[in-house]
């Protein structure tokens, strides 16, 4: 599918073809107990040295057409599943940073990138109701 960027976001990131991943989505749906149908296409990110993705909430903004759109179609996004690929050595950056969770002084919850593992959080509850402090960035 091709590479795309925005101003938030130095990375390159892919969104996968269903057909080949639909296997990941159900996987993913039954350790979270939510319909598959409801899953968006995982995506794919890649980081250069110095490549970053601004903090940003992945709750769906209803003040834009394509939050209210997404809304429409599958309701909030209530879970989110970031996965690591690669190692990252010591000192390289690599984390996904939580800078409203844990202690501020200490720049908040800091997730470090190792092969195999992975962050799971939830950015609104079931009922819809966004958690600001799931704010994110890396």
């Amino acid at each position: 599918n091709g590479y795309t960027r925005d101003s938030a976001r130095t990375s390159q990131s892919a969104i996968l073809d269903r057909h080949h991943v639909e296997w990941l989505v159900h996987r993913t749906s039954s350790l979270l107990g939510l319909p598959p149908e409801n899953a968006e296409t995982p995506q794919v990110a890649r980081y250069l040295p110095g490549e970053y993705y601004q903090p940003h909430h992945d709750s769906l903004d209803p003040a834009c057409e394509s939050g209210r759109s997404e809304l429409r179609r599958a309701g909030q996004r209530v879970a989110t599943l970031c996965c690591y690929l690669t190692d990252v050595p010591p000192g390289a950056g690599g984390e996904t940073v939580f800078p409203q969770l844990g202690k501020a002084a200490v720049g908040g919850v800091r997730v470090k990138a190792r092969r195999g593992c992975a962050v799971l959080f939830f950015p609104a509850s079931m009922h819809g109701i966004v958690d600001a402090t799931t704010l994110h960035g890396g």
